[in-house]
């Protein structure tokens, strides 16, 4: 056999012996059915979140990867919701408003308006503990979100949720 096909052969070889092993290896694994959706309806309550034994109570659900997760109910999801567009108004004003929009204006005029979505996690405490920013195509500055990136997880909410909670809030500039 010619030399120069030995390489390619043996990677091929590799391959199919790794997508044979993934393929029958996770055939064996069962996949957690998902939870019923009336049986999950929380009501909507008392507009504080609730107790942490009553959170800790919450049914798991599947999440990322099949990795299960805690339920959120609809009232804590609607106060985190609230009170990020509050902090996020906050935090523009005093911070990236100063520190990051009104530079990069001051480099480059046009475009001024832009439109970025945040993703945020809190916290039980009500602080920020992740965040990603994603840029409307329509109305994008990406120096400007890169400076916003680049900027230190600081927000706090006015009250604690009581459990990680994610919100997807619209942040636009002017």
């Amino acid at each position: 056999m010619d030399k120069a096909y030995l390489l390619p052969l043996s990677i091929l070889v590799g391959c199919t012996i790794i997508g044979g092993g993934l393929y029958f290896g996770l055939r064996q694994q069962a996949v957690a059915p998902l939870p019923d959706a009336s049986a999950t309806a929380q009501s909507t309550a008392p507009a504080s979140p609730p107790a942490t034994a009553t959170v800790a109570a919450l049914p798991m659900i599947p999440g990322p990867f099949g990795i299960p997760v805690q339920q959120v109910p609809p009232d804590i999801q609607a106060a985190t919701e609230a009170a990020a567009k509050v902090a996020l108004e906050k935090a523009k004003k005093e911070i990236f408003i100063p520190k990051c929009y009104a530079p990069g204006i001051a480099q480059q005029a046009e475009p001024k308006h832009i439109k970025l979505t945040y993703d945020l996690t809190f916290n039980a405490q009500g602080e920020e503990i992740m965040r990603g920013i994603s840029e409307d195509r329509s109305a994008m500055r990406a120096d400007i979100a890169i400076c916003l990136r680049n900027l230190p997880d600081q927000l706090k909410l006015s009250y604690q949720p009581g459990m990680n909670v994610r919100v997807l809030p619209l942040v636009e500039f002017p």
